[in-house]
C-alpha cells in the first residue's frame, strides 16, 4: 500500500472506506415510521398507569386493552 508506506493513515481509511463502500457496507437505509393517533392514545394509556400495572403488563407479555 502506497498510504502505508507514505505514512497517511487518513489515505490508509479512506481506502478502507471506499473498499467498505464496494462491499456495500454503507447502503443506505430507509425507515418508514407511522405517526398515527392510535399510537397516541395509547401513549396516554401507558403514561396512566401505575408502576405496578406496567409491570403486570410486561409480565404478561403483551398489552391488555382496558376499554
Amino acid at each position: 500500500m502506497l498510504a502505508k508506506q507514505k505514512q497517511e493513515p487518513m489515505a490508509i481509511i479512506a481506502a478502507w472506506r471506499e473498499i467498505g463502500k464496494a462491499c456495500g457496507f454503507y447502503q443506505a437505509e430507509r425507515v418508514k415510521m407511522d405517526l398515527n393517533i392510535a399510537g397516541q392514545v395509547e401513549m396516554g394509556r401507558f403514561n396512566q398507569m401505575t408502576d405496578a400495572e406496567l409491570l403486570a403488563l410486561m409480565a404478561s407479555g403483551g398489552a391488555v386493552r382496558t376499554e
